[in-house]
């Protein structure tokens, strides 16, 4: 992944309980102020193409494999998101992936995408493929959703990168919507009760919630309100972030140090 450096100002969302957890996988955080544009390497594909390979070839399920464990199951297998060993096709940003050059980009839900983009209209192996994950989050989770449904995925292309940006980078988008949508993909999150359940719960929820995100205050509401009041501390002074050795952070509220 590109890891962008930057001023220790701007990472408001170091303080938000939402993120806290985050952070220490994480350390280089991005703020409202700097926005993720597109990404400049992943093509857009035309939708047509993609509706002839989701209405046509194209039936993959989901397995998921908890951490650690290898795939054993039949026929052909794609790793989205995490690493999955024997499974016949990598594409994660996970550290020592083997995700092949061409599919190459920041983030897991943007190597899908592409891959989804380079092989639109065509008839490949992995059109029956199994997919496979062995962790929750927003990214692993969009990861997925758009090998199961890639004309779904391309019509909301940029709002998956956003939240899945959100979750992995703490990165905020042109708009709100790429944090609301990992706060509500979090939220259903906390009624499973293992990360296999919430995939099982979340997965058949994502392309409603893609079209109805801003209707779904009840998912995100108190979320943003807590990121709202986070950015307020470090905007009046009460919460600041400074730069350590290394890529240590310290963050100094009011009353003391945390």
């Amino acid at each position: 992944n590109k890891m962008r450096s930057l001023p220790s100002s701007l990472l408001p969302l170091l303080v938000l309980p939402h993120l806290a957890s985050a952070f220490t996988a994480h350390p280089l955080l991005c703020s409202r102020a700097l926005p993720r544009g597109p990404s400049s390497r992943s093509p857009v594909c035309p939708l047509s193409a993609l509706r002839a390979s989701e209405g046509g070839s194209i039936n993959r399920r989901f397995a998921f494999v908890p951490y650690g464990e290898t795939w054993e199951g039949d026929g052909v297998s794609i790793c989205a998101d995490g690493l999955v060993k024997g499974t016949s096709l990598q594409l994660t940003h996970w550290t020592g992936n083997q995700t092949p050059k061409e599919y190459k980009e920041d983030l897991s839900t943007e190597i899908c995408l592409r891959f989804n983009a380079m092989n639109a209209g065509k008839k490949t192996k992995y059109d029956d493929a199994t997919i496979t994950n062995n962790h929750f989050d927003t990214d692993g989770i969009m990861s997925v959703f758009a090998l199961l449904h890639p004309e779904k995925a391309e019509e909301h292309r940029e709002l998956l990168i956003s939240a899945a940006a959100a979750g992995d980078f703490q990165e905020w988008g042109m708009d709100d919507s790429g944090v609301m949508l990992d706060i509500a993909v979090e939220k259903l999150a906390e009624e499973a009760g293992s990360d296999e359940e919430a995939y099982r719960r979340i997965i058949p929820r994502v392309g409603e919630l893609l079209e109805t995100l801003e209707e779904r205050g009840d998912l995100w509401g108190e979320g943003m309100r807590e990121v709202e009041e986070g950015m307020a501390r470090v905007d009046d002074g009460t919460v600041v972030v400074d730069r350590l050795l290394g890529e240590k952070k310290k963050v100094i509220h009011a009353g003391g140090e945390a």
